[in-house]
């Protein structure tokens, strides 16, 4: 596997043989990126990946001349940093059940975390991105909640306001 795509590279991939072989690719390449056999025995792979481009890419790089052609597989990893694309809010009336989600974008997928306390009845389970529960009797309020996306490209953090009546 290549390591992940900085937001913009160029990579010179070389095959050898006689006579030169032409280089093709297959596979769908991100948004913003471009493969271009160079017809001296290289391609370049280039570009500036689209902002929302971010995930794993597999690749076939072929080369061929008059004598026959080979064929190498890759994967071109594009890092997207995290964001949140689930609502602020949420509303809970007490003695309901609520399930909110909460969605993020990003690549390699975010990590999620929280900062902040649940009603009474609800809980966050990270790896589903989800608050789920039923609000208790005596639990009526505002509830602030910071939930945390990371991986290795960045780091960003959402609001979540609960309301419980």
């Amino acid at each position: 596997m290549m390591p992940a795509i900085p937001p913009a590279f160029s990579k010179t991939i070389t095959a050898a043989g006689n006579p030169i072989p032409a280089l093709s690719q297959t596979g769908t390449l991100p948004a913003g990126v471009t493969f271009t056999d160079n017809h001296d025995g290289t391609a370049t792979l280039a570009g500036t990946p689209a902002t929302a481009a971010g995930g794993a890419y597999p690749i076939t790089v072929t080369a061929t001349n008059t004598l026959g052609s080979t064929s190498q597989t890759f994967t071109l990893k594009v890092d997207q940093p995290p964001a949140f694309t689930s609502p602020g809010t949420a509303s809970a009336p007490i003695g309901r059940p609520l399930s909110f989600q909460i969605t993020t974008t990003g690549y390699p997928a975010p990590r999620l975390t929280k900062l902040g306390t649940l009603p009474k009845g609800l809980t966050f389970k990270a790896g589903a991105g989800t608050i789920t529960g039923t609000p208790a009797p005596g639990t009526a309020g505002t509830y602030l909640i910071t939930i945390t996306a990371k991986n290795s490209s960045a780091t960003t953090t959402q609001t979540i306001t609960i309301t419980v009546s």
